[in-house]
């Protein structure tokens, strides 16, 4: 059973779509065109009701039931959305595919592509990759950056950085800084922190050359602490932003599907598709660090 609600205007029923992070729309944020900073994006993600307290679901008892995470609930065959968090999918398009656009493959390539805006013939060096990681390397590969460099433990990780268009590939150690500064003249102009709970912060910041940009949009843990050199980054005009979500609009997660399906951004080298009754061998996989990006498919 397909429906919109009577204030729907972009979509009817029967329409694909991508959901994206939910926003309230009216806040400041919103207004200004920074919906992933929405003032109540928090209740809306995590608190498992609509903004009025409401939820779609009861138990049978009559009583409510958290159903709204992230105002769309998981693991589910159906559910209901606002309409200001879809993006339509065009027709001919994979639809299967861009699943895993509303969350990590739009912070990594947004991050590039919307934040940081590089200069033409910067540098940037990407600590991490997995989907974020990867996901800022092909969006660098559309951009004039001219040293894309990635930065992470696993052989074949990097080796799959280099064909999605990294320039290098560097593996941690006691000479990586020496390293970066060798291949960019000095420092990197840009630096992305997309590890998941490494807080490589520090490192990246040490990365920069004067006036280098250290975006930081790697998971750490709530209590993380990041400690920074002061003269240096004082002295050097080096900045560090946090960023989330890659400043993720539906317009944006249409551009990836379009960029996608024109071969430039190539989502499918991330991704591994699984039946849902083998979630368990997914996780395991992902885990594991043997697929980027895994999908589940409900028959």
């Amino acid at each position: 059973m397909y429906a919109v609600g009577r204030e729907v205007t972009r979509l009817k029923p029967g329409d694909r779509v991508v959901m994206g992070f939910p926003f309230c729309g009216v806040c400041r944020n919103c207004r200004r065109g920074q919906p992933r900073y929405c003032e109540q994006g928090r209740k809306l993600m995590f608190s498992g009701y609509r903004l009025d307290g409401s939820s779609p679901l009861k138990r049978k008892s009559g009583e409510s039931l958290a159903g709204r995470f992230f105002q769309r609930s998981s693991w589910a065959t159906h559910t209901l959305a606002p309409e200001r968090q879809l993006a339509k999918v065009p027709d001919g398009i994979d639809h299967d595919l861009f699943g895993p656009l509303g969350c990590s493959i739009s912070t990594g390539a947004g991050t590039v592509l919307n934040e940081l805006r590089s200069a033409p013939g910067s540098s940037l060096v990407i600590f991490g990759a997995g989907a974020v990681g990867l996901s800022a390397v092909m969006a660098a590969r559309l951009t004039g950056l001219t040293t894309i460099i990635a930065v992470a433990k696993e052989a074949h990780r990097l080796a799959l950085a280099r064909e999605l268009g990294a320039t290098h590939a560097l593996q941690p150690g006691s000479t990586l800084l020496d390293a970066i500064k060798d291949l960019t003249g000095g420092g990197a102009d840009y630096a992305i922190e997309s590890k998941s709970g490494a807080n490589l912060v520090a490192e990246a910041c040490q990365a920069l050359g004067v006036l280098g940009v250290c975006a930081m949009v790697g998971g750490a843990k709530p209590t993380a602490e990041v400690r920074l050199n002061h003269p240096d980054m004082l002295l050097h005009g080096k900045r560090l932003i946090g960023i989330l979500g890659g400043g993720q609009t539906p317009d944006f997660l249409l551009t990836l599907m379009h960029l996608q399906s024109q071969g430039r951004f190539p989502l499918e080298r991330l991704v591994r598709w699984y039946d849902f009754a083998d979630i368990n061998q997914a996780i395991d996989n992902s885990d594991a660090g043997a697929v980027v990006k895994p999908i589940l498919r409900i028959a």
